[in-house]
């Protein structure tokens, strides 16, 4: 069973719902900003009930985005150490989406989650895999093409490519072809023979 590991960003989510992270699969990082001066009881006795799977990252000092770049710390870290795991991002925050949408395209399993019980592994059985979903896996083809601008593929050929890269190869064809679908139906992309152009970046 592949490990998740989970960077919670509490200064975005506020009462993040530790309790369902029991399971021994379950690797948890709490990151703590200045102005995360209190939790709720349920959520401290929650993570005490983790023990050693569970490390607080309390952030010294202040500045604009200093939390998001000590969770980039953090995963580029656990990246290097277990590249077979599976690495979650907890936040609202869609910043997070252009470094989970490079992460994929080096063939590591990465997804943000809004919340916890967001989370693609506690979704019914059908997701139990902890594979991210349609939704999930579109947005971030367009964080990908978004960052590579003048770079973006031109023939359908490699944009089928591309897409596979940042999704994952182990997704089958099926999966892919409805991302491309859905670029096309959102008006993302125009296809004009075998060729393509980037209407909605």
């Amino acid at each position: 069973m592949k490990t998740n590991y989970v960077l919670v960003d509490c200064e975005n989510v506020q009462s993040p719902a530790i309790s369902l992270l029991k399971s021994e699969q379950f690797r948890v990082w709490i990151f703590l900003g200045q102005n995360n001066t209190k939790l709720k009881k349920e959520v401290v006795l929650a993570m005490q009930q983790l023990r050693e799977r569970l490390e607080i990252i309390d952030m010294e000092g202040s500045g604009k985005n200093a939390l998001d770049f000590h969770i980039a710390y953090y995963l580029g870290f656990l990246a290097k150490e277990d590249p077979n795991g599976f690495f979650h991002i907890i936040s609202g925050d869609k910043g997070f989406d252009p470094l989970i949408g490079h992460l994929r395209s080096k063939h590591l399993l990465a997804v943000r989650s809004e919340s916890i019980e967001a989370m693609p592994c506690l979704q019914p059985p059908k997701k139990a895999n902890c594979s991210p979903n349609e939704k999930e896996l579109l947005e971030l083809v367009i964080a990908d093409l978004r960052r590579r601008k003048a770079s973006r593929p031109g023939k359908l050929k490699t944009l089928l490519g591309t897409i596979r890269a940042v999704c994952g190869k182990e997704l089958p064809d099926s999966k892919i072809d409805s991302v491309f679908k859905s670029l096309v139906k959102l008006s993302y992309v125009k296809v004009e023979g075998t060729k393509i152009q980037f209407t909605g970046l």
